[in-house]
C-alpha cells in the first residue's frame, strides 16, 4: 500500500516520544543517506518514495512498509557503494599487474627478467634456511633423546630412534638449484646470420626450456644469450635436468633456426659454423650446507657454466668447490 503525498506536520509541535516523530526522523536520515551518496543512482520510483519521507502525516498505518523500503534502498545504497569500490580496486590491481610484469619481465622472450632473480631469490633461499633450522633443531632435539635413554652410536635403538625422528624433518627438506646456461659462438650468430637470427636463437632456447622444465620452475633471461633457471630440486637432480636441456638444445636449436634462414649463404653458415648447443653451470643451496648469499649462488653457478665453456663447451658441470672457489670472485664482480 503507497503512502499519500501530504505536506508534513512540523516535526517540532509533534511530541519526541511519539512514533510519528521517531519514524519521521528516521526516514530523514535514510533521506539525507540517500541524497549524500553520489556513488549511488536511483530509479524514479526510489526518487519518488524519498521524496515521500518527508511528506507523510498519517504515519503508522505505513510505518512498516516505509521500515521495510528504507532497509531495502540502505542495502542497495551499501551493494552499490561496495560494488563500486570493489570495480576500483581491480582496476588498481589490474594496473599494478601490468606494471609489475613490464618491470619483471623480459620482452623478447615473455620470461622473468634478472630483475625478477635479485628480487625473488633471497625469498626462495629462505626457504632453505627454514629446512636448515628444522633440520638442526630435530637433530638437536634427537642426541638428548638418544643420550637420555643411553643408545649407543651405531646401536639399533639409536638408528631407529633417528630414523623416526628425522623422516618427518627430510620430508620437509628444501634445496634450491640454479642452472646457468648460455649459448655457446653465439656471436656468430648475430655476426654472420644478423641481430635478428640472433634474437630467434634466443627465443629458441626460451621454447625449449619451457618444454623441458615444470611450470613451477622459473626462467630467467639474464642477459644476452645467458639465462638462469630456478628450480626446487636436489643437486642431482638439477644435474639430470640440465643434462636434458643440453641433450634438447643440441638436437633441435638449430632446427628451430633454419626457417629463418632464407639465403643459400645463412644456411650454410648455420650448418657448418653454428653449434646450436649450450653450456651449462649447476649451483645449490642445501640445508645441510651453511647459509648462502643469492649473490654467491648466483656466481657459484656462472662459475661451474665457466668451467663447463672452458672444458669442452656443450656439457654440464656442477659447482666444485675446489675448481670454482677462485672464478666465484671474478663472478660476483660481474653480478654486481
Amino acid at each position: 500500500m503507497q503512502p499519500s503525498s501530504i505536506p508534513a506536520p512540523n516535526l517540532y509541535e509533534v511530541p519526541v516520544e511519539s512514533p510519528v516523530a521517531k519514524m519521521q526522523a528516521r526516514m530523514l536520515r535514510h533521506k539525507r543517506k540517500v541524497f549524500n551518496s553520489d556513488s549511488v543512482k536511483l530509479n524514479e520510483e526510489d526518487l519518488e518514495k524519498a521524496k515521500m519521507i518527508s511528506n507523510i502525516e498519517n504515519a503508522e498505518e505505513h510505518m512498516d512498509a516505509l521500515l521495510e523500503w528504507a532497509a531495502e534502498l540502505t542495502d542497495t545504497i551499501r551493494k552499490e557503494q561496495i560494488s563500486a569500490s570493489t570495480r576500483t580496486e581491480v582496476k588498481l590491481r589490474t594496473k599494478v599487474a601490468e606494471l609489475e610484469e613490464k618491470v619483471t619481465k623480459d620482452p623478447l622472450t615473455g620470461s622473468y627478467n634478472r630483475r625478477y632473480l635479485e628480487q625473488q631469490l633471497p625469498t626462495e633461499l629462505k626457504k632453505v634456511e627454514r629446512s636448515r633450522f628444522g633440520l638442526r633443531k630435530a637433530e638437536e632435539e634427537f642426541e638428548k633423546i638418544a643420550q637420555e635413554r643411553g643408545y649407543h652410536e651405531n646401536s639399533v635403538e639409536y638408528m631407529m630412534l633417528y630414523s623416526d625422528m628425522m623422516e618427518k624433518e627430510t620430508g620437509k627438506r628444501v634445496e634450491l638449484s640454479l642452472l646457468f646456461i648460455d649459448i655457446d659462438h653465439f656471436k656468430p650468430i648475430n655476426d654472420e646470420l644478423g641481430h635478428k637470427i640472433g634474437d630467434e636463437a634466443i627465443k629458441g632456447l626460451t621454447t625449449i626450456l619451457n618444454d623441458v622444465l615444470r611450470d613451477e620452475d622459473t626462467i630467467v633471461r639474464w642477459g644476452g644469450e645467458e639465462f638462469i633457471v630456478m628450480m626446487e630440486a636436489t643437486k642431482e637432480n638439477a644435474e639430470i635436468v640440465a643434462e636434458k636441456i643440453r641433450a634438447a638444445v643440441k638436437k633441435e636449436l638449430k632446427k628451430l633456426l633454419e626457417p629463418h634462414c632464407k639465403t643459400p649463404l645463412q644456411k650454410e653458415i648455420l650448418a657448418q659454423k653454428i653449434a646450436g648447443t649450450v653450456s651449462i653451470g649447476v649451483a645449490s643451496g642445501r640445508p645441510e650446507d651453511d647459509e648462502i648469499e643469492a649473490t654467491d649462488l648466483i656466481a657459484m653457478a656462472d662459475a661451474a657454466q665457466y668451467r663447463a665453456k672452458g672444458e669442452s663447451r656443450n656439457t654440464v658441470r656442477v659447482y666444485d668447490p675446489q675448481l670454482d672457489r677462485e672464478r666465484v670472485a671474478e663472478s660476483k664482480k660481474k653480478i654486481s
